[in-house]
């Protein structure tokens, strides 16, 4: 008799819940896909991606900038360097690529006071601009100071200050130069130095509050007749108030303070002021140099 051995084979087949499938990314894209960054700052950019039916899926993107001023890690932080202008980031898996563009923009300067930093005379070498356009990095500037100007003609011209505001840009900073005009005793207006510092100091705190950071000068000295409306005991007293407290500005440029320009008996020297109130082009270049020194101060922050 014949025997015979059965052997039954089994197959284990896995069940579908046990197979792993690669999401495949159909689409990729940056957020945000435009940027605005100020100079020396950072943002961090985030790349989504998604299948063919539009669920996000995690990937681990491969990041790159062009031009390559700027730089992006693999996590997608951008950081800025000191030049501006517009950068392409790109973000790409598994084939797929996404785009952002980001503008790196200066610090903002602004100017505000009467006809010394409007440049009265000198067009277009007043100390503002010629302090303004040394600075390295180059910073954006606007000079929207008027002749003739008190702290009560800039509270007039205060919203289109505050319109230049860019909460993008890493500094904004305003340069107040007021106080002179003020001082001045004619067409019935009397203003004590107690009183025209409390109007800067509101000034200077309503722009302060809007975000910027805040450049203070003191009083040049003049030679305005006659004498008894404009009073070297008043400009000292103003002066002094001014310097009395730091913490109500960020910079100061003591214009006052400098043994040339700020010397009681400079307006008479033609070399350094026009008219015995404005100064000359030379006289524009020494006040520039301190303007920078008290921007810088700012701006390196």
């Amino acid at each position: 008799m014949q025997k015979f051995l059965v052997v039954l084979l089994t197959t284990a087949c896995a069940s579908t819940s046990d197979i792993s499938v690669r999401p495949q990314v159909a689409t990729l894209a940056i957020v945000p896909d435009v940027k605005r960054l100020g100079v020396s700052s950072r943002v961090q950019l985030i790349a989504v991606a998604k299948d063919a039916l539009g669920g996000t899926i995690e990937v681990s993107p491969v990041w790159s900038v062009f031009p390559q001023d700027i730089t992006v890690d693999q996590t997608g932080t951008v950081q800025s360097g000191t030049s501006t202008g517009s950068y392409t980031v790109n973000a790409s898996a598994q084939g797929k690529a996404g785009t952002a563009t980001v503008t790196v923009v200066p610090d903002l300067v602004v100017y505000e006071g009467d006809s010394n930093t409007a440049g009265a005379g000198v067009g277009e070498n007043s100390y503002a601009r010629q302090a303004t356009l040394t600075l390295d990095p180059r910073v954006e500037y606007y000079n929207v100071a008027v002749d003739g100007s008190r702290v009560s003609s800039a509270n007039v011209r205060a919203q289109r200050v505050d319109s230049l505001f860019d909460g993008d840009r890493r500094r904004n900073v305003l340069s107040v130069m007021l106080g002179t005009n003020d001082l001045i005793q004619a067409h019935g207006i009397v203003s004590t130095p107690a009183s025209i510092y409390l109007d800067l100091k509101a000034y200077w705190a309503a722009r302060r509050a809007r975000g910027f950071k805040i450049v203070v000068k003191t009083v040049l000295p003049a030679v305005i007749l006659p004498a008894s409306i404009f009073k070297e005991s008043d400009r000292n007293e103003l002066n002094t108030l001014i310097r009395s407290d730091p913490s109500l500005y960020d910079a100061i440029a003591d214009f006052a303070a400098d043994p040339v320009m700020g010397n009681p008996a400079a307006p008479t020297d033609n070399s350094l002021y026009q008219d015995g109130l404005h100064p000359t082009i030379y006289g524009h270049s020494l006040l520039a140099k301190l303007e920078k020194a008290a921007l810088l101060s700012v701006l390196k922050k």
